[in-house]
């Protein structure tokens, strides 16, 4: 490994272990993990937008709960070298099954 790499990992970590903590992660074949994470909250036009920040790499349609809100887990498409963004999107009802009238 790189001083580099080596340089990133160590922040990395430091970034983590100073700001986050346990996430409960519940993968699309229904098993659970923990990942080591944190949750920014940005507001934009309004409305509240929530981030978790990890190192992990979640598979797609990962969901968590937070603040006693289930949220599917969108990877960012333009991610970090550092760290890995996932936007929090409210979970519905219709999309549970597959499918949503609101997909077109």
């Amino acid at each position: 490994m790189s001083d580099y790499d080596s340089a990133r990992d160590d922040l990395r970590h430091s970034i983590l272990y100073s700001f986050g903590s346990e996430r409960t992660i519940a993968l699309a074949d229904s098993t659970v993990t923990e990942v080591l994470g944190y949750i920014r909250c940005n507001e934009r036009d309004g409305r509240v937008i929530y981030t978790l920040l990890t190192d992990a790499d979640l598979p797609p349609h990962s969901t968590m709960i937070y603040k006693d809100t289930v949220y599917s887990l969108v990877a960012d498409t333009q991610q970090s070298q550092l760290i890995r963004e996932y936007t929090l999107n409210q979970a519905r009802a219709g999309v549970s099954n597959g499918w949503s009238e609101y997909d077109s």
